[in-house]
């Protein structure tokens, strides 16, 4: 297992055949703009860590960006962009993951 904690945010990688799925210990619902960029950073695009910054970018707002989204609010070239996105798609596969196991046998 690889952990990596920052502040209060920790990322952990599964197992290799689970490559690049999160694990988040924190509903990223609840994440301040701190604990995105902390994310970000933990990623191959923390060189755009300054926009979530900026753009006052926490849990929720991070969860509902999209790539026009970002393209055209952020002004990313279509590569970052990408990038970005499917970073952002790992969080809401872990968050969804999460849900969908505690919410089993709630039926």
């Amino acid at each position: 297992h690889e952990n990596e904690q920052q502040g209060t945010l920790q990322l952990r990688k599964i197992n290799p055949t689970e490559e690049g799925q999160l694990v988040l210990d924190r509903n990223p619902l609840e994440w301040s703009v701190d604990e995105v960029v902390q994310f970000i950073n933990s990623t191959d695009c923390a060189s755009l860590a300054n926009i979530f910054q900026e753009q006052d970018i926490d849990g929720q707002a991070l969860l509902l960006l999209t790539l026009p989204t970002v393209q055209e609010c952020m002004d990313l070239k279509l590569g970052p962009a990408i990038k970005l996105c499917h970073q952002i798609e790992r969080v809401k596969v872990a968050f969804y993951r999460h849900n969908l196991k505690s919410n089993v046998g709630l039926a």
